[in-house]
């Protein structure tokens, strides 16, 4: 791997995203990941697959519907900043969006 390579793959950071769903059926809305909701922005995939974890058991624990435990579970992802899926896109959150990699 070329040294331009790692530097670009350090400089990226990861999102936790979660499909948005509806609680009640535990039907998932079809959007693009692109549009999926932020639980947060890391470091490195191994912080976003613990905040993941996390997560799930954040669900389990708040005594969240099984189906909805299911959704977080099986689809939440960590993406990289740089994922083409995002297409240059800021996943939806609250918050403002990370600074650009340098």
């Amino acid at each position: 791997m070329r040294l331009t390579h790692i530097a670009a793959l350090a400089a990226a950071s990861w999102y936790l995203l979660v499909p948005m769903f509806d609680p009640k059926s535990g039907k998932v809305v079809p959007l693009a990941i692109s549009e999926w909701n932020e639980e947060g922005i890391f470091d490195s995939e191994k912080d976003c697959l613990n905040a993941k974890r996390s997560l799930v058991e954040e669900y389990r624990m708040s005594g969240a519907a099984p189906r909805v435990q299911n959704i977080v579970s099986a689809q939440a992802a960590c993406v990289a900043s740089d994922d083409p899926r995002l297409q240059g896109k800021v996943p939806f959150s609250l918050g403002p969006p990370p600074p650009p990699p340098r």
